[in-house]
């Protein structure tokens, strides 16, 4: 005998019984049984339920974070946090968020040949790899990214063949590596790991692209910033020479008139 194991909702699968004596169920039997099939759908159907409910409720949770993670970062853009200070709030807020293991924001050093690490959270981390190291642009995945401006993501040991350095050493793992890109000008790279493979949904990537794009607004305010400090000093350098010069004109003229009336007198 079969019967339907269905819901309002849908056919959840089938309850069979069996026996080799020919015509054994009874109508009341066989009421019975649809009644247990009810009942057994039911349970189905409720637990699927149960479980959609749950994935919900956590994806709506994972999306809830990550908007505030975004609301977060652009309060600490306008916000008037040390730029170090700044950097080493994001990485720490995106390794929080998106469960990574390291979080990393490289920007390009004065000699044009390397990147250095500005913010760092890895608890991995050790001598070769810290706040301050420099990364050589031709000789790592990160400077590849930085010189073409096209995000890269694979696994960590794909990383380590292209350069990356990795004190952690595990044998499966995810690396994101974004530009911080602003007006077309790649200004300085944000590095994720995660020790899982294939670690990065599409969802994954768009998501640490938003905070790139939100980090690399700051990079560029900070920039801003220290070419305006400059060119004041400068200005205030030469009003300083252009003060000396006119002083010095002064006192030499004033001298010159003082030995012209001497040479008359």
């Amino acid at each position: 005998m079969h019967s339907p194991l269905t819901t309002a909702h849908s056919k959840v699968g089938m309850l069979t019984f069996g026996s080799k004596a020919p015509d054994i169920y009874t109508a009341e039997e066989v009421h019975f049984l649809s009644v247990v099939a009810e009942q057994i759908a039911l349970a189905f159907d409720n637990a699927l339920h149960f479980d959609a409910s749950q994935a919900s409720q956590q994806q709506l949770v994972k999306k809830n974070e990550r908007l505030g993670l975004l609301l977060e970062l652009t309060n600490h853009v306008v916000s008037n946090l040390e730029f170090r200070d700044l950097l080493r709030a994001v990485v720490a807020s995106t390794r929080r968020v998106m469960a990574c293991d390291g979080v990393a924001i490289t920007l390009p050093d004065t000699d044009n040949t390397h990147l250095r690490i500005y913010a760092l959270d890895f608890p991995f981390s050790g001598e070769s790899v810290h706040e301050e190291s420099l990364v050589p642009i031709d000789e790592d995945i990160s400077g590849a990214v930085f010189r073409t401006g096209k995000p890269w993501c694979g696994s960590v040991r794909e990383a380590r063949r292209l350069g990356m350095k990795d004190t952690a050493q595990a044998e499966v793992g995810t690396v994101s590596i974004l530009p911080l890109v602003s007006r077309s000008r790649v200004l300085g790279i944000f590095g994720v790991v995660k020790y899982q493979d294939a670690a990065f949904t599409s969802d994954d990537i768009e998501f640490l692209t938003q905070i790139a794009n939100q980090v690399a607004i700051a990079v560029e305010n900070a920039c801003a910033f220290g070419e305006i400090r400059e060119l004041k000093e400068k200005l205030t350098q030469e009003k300083l020479y252009l003060e000396d010069e006119i002083r010095s004109e002064m006192n030499s003229h004033k001298s010159s008139e003082k030995a012209h009336r001497c040479a008359v007198c």
